[in-house]
């Protein structure tokens, strides 16, 4: 991988995943009423979880920046983004993109590999941000934190749920990882992938050299794990 991208990784260890109860019907809980009158078991296959990979990225220090640069900065990081995607043409088709103010979250289904994810997502990532950086004034360079996880998430229609979600956000704000990134002032990017992708991908090296990844400990709100 290409010196100037600055992979500092914490690989954590998986949460057991308590999966929430579901309920249908319009006035029963637990049970809905059939047409005769009799109880029925709730349909939970509309609320069955799904394995998804989950890619968050947010903008470094950018509550440091007035409002018209923060429009800017996110403007770029979008079209940064979708330009790699682009380039992964099942990932672009079916990636879920979610704005996050200073950042973006994308849930990409089972059938794009997280591989595709770790590379060629993030060596082009790093690419992208280097000629950012070329034509950026100072005060608007990209410098991102980026976490890659992945599990067992449910959809609504209120959106996204699931363990995985936190998980990833405890990543990605983790101060091994902020820390990492204010340590070099050169550094585009700093990586944070959980022990499943590092299990799964990273240690297989996909693309990827697994000796620059390093672990550490996090302890992150209610999030405590050595690995």
């Amino acid at each position: 991988m290409n010196a100037s991208l600055a992979i500092a990784v914490v690989a954590a260890l998986l949460s057991i995943l308590a999966l929430a109860r579901h309920t249908t019907g319009t006035s029963t809980i637990g049970a809905s009423m059939t047409g005769t009158g009799q109880t029925r078991p709730p349909d939970r296959g509309q609320h069955r979880p799904v394995h998804h990979t989950i890619v968050e990225l947010d903008i470094a220090a950018s509550a440091t920046r007035d409002d018209q640069l923060q429009l800017r900065m996110r403007a770029d990081l979008h079209a940064i983004v979708q330009t790699i995607l682009a380039g992964l043409p099942l990932a672009e088709r079916t990636v879920h993109r979610q704005d996050r103010g200073d950042g973006i979250r994308l849930i990409l289904p089972a059938t794009v590999s997280p591989h595709a994810m770790i590379h060629p997502f993030l060596p082009d990532l790093a690419s992208a941000l280097r000629e950012h950086r070329k034509a950026a004034a100072p005060a608007a360079r990209l410098r991102l934190r980026v976490a890659v996880h992945m599990g067992l998430l449910y959809r609504d229609a209120h959106g996204w749920a699931g363990a995985p979600l936190v998980h990833c956000t405890r990543l990605l704000d983790a101060a091994p990882v902020r820390h990492a990134l204010s340590a070099d002032p050169q550094a585009d990017l700093v990586v944070a992938v959980s022990q499943a992708i590092y299990h799964d991908v990273v240690r297989h090296t996909y693309g990827v050299d697994h000796t620059t990844y390093r672990q550490t400990t996090i302890t992150e709100k209610e999030m405590v794990t050595t690995a």
